[in-house]
Order: C-alpha cells, then structure tokens, then sequence
C-alpha cells in the first residue's frame, strides 16, 4: 500500500483478510492496519471481508485443485462464494491505471 501511495498515487484500497479464526480476528486486522495507514499515509482502506483457516484449503492445495471444487462446503469455500458476490458487484474502472489493474483486466476478460 504504502509502495503504490509513494510511486503510484493509489490512495483507495480494499482489504481481504486471509487465514482468519473469525470475523473478529479479521476486524482487528483491519482496524490496526487503519490505524497505521491513518498515521502514515493518506489513505483509505475499506475492508471487503476474510477467508477463514481451514484445513481444506491446504488439502486442495496439495492436490492443485480450487477448494471450492474438491469441498464446496467447506467454511472457506462458502466464504469465497460470499466474496465472488461483493467483488462482482463492484464497478470496473474504464481504463487501467498501472500494471496489476491490466494484468486483473486480462484475468477477468
């Protein structure tokens, strides 16, 4: 954040908070990272949501498959299908402003 605020002028972010126990843990995250960006930078962060710890991602992992495939109802499985939602709500920027927006562009294309 502070890399592309410095050299890039981003001053609008969004936070997924990976590996949380809970949504608890992951508003904590969110308000200590605030807290230092509100110090250091000019910037603003709004929190998108978590992916919880879950075992059956590292298992999907090992087998190079999508966690959401192997083990639909696993806790972080429900959580990306919740996320899939909110980011495709979201609107896309007419043009791209710098290197990962176009490679998200050709991602998402």
């Amino acid at each position: 954040m502070k890399v592309l605020f410095l050299q890039h002028g981003e001053k609008r972010f969004r936070l997924l908070v990976n590996m949380a126990d809970g949504g608890a843990e992951a508003m904590e995250v969110y308000r200590k990272l605030c807290t230092v960006a509100d110090r250091f930078l000019n910037i603003s962060i709004d929190y998108v949501g978590y992916v919880p710890q879950d075992d059956y991602v590292t298992m999907a992992v090992c087998r190079q498959r999508a966690v959401v495939d192997l083990y639909p109802r696993a806790p972080s499985s429900r959580q990306f299908e919740k996320l899939a939602k909110v980011v495709g709500g979201w609107d896309v920027p007419e043009l791209p402003k710098g290197t990962m927006q176009f490679f998200w562009r050709r991602q998402i294309a």
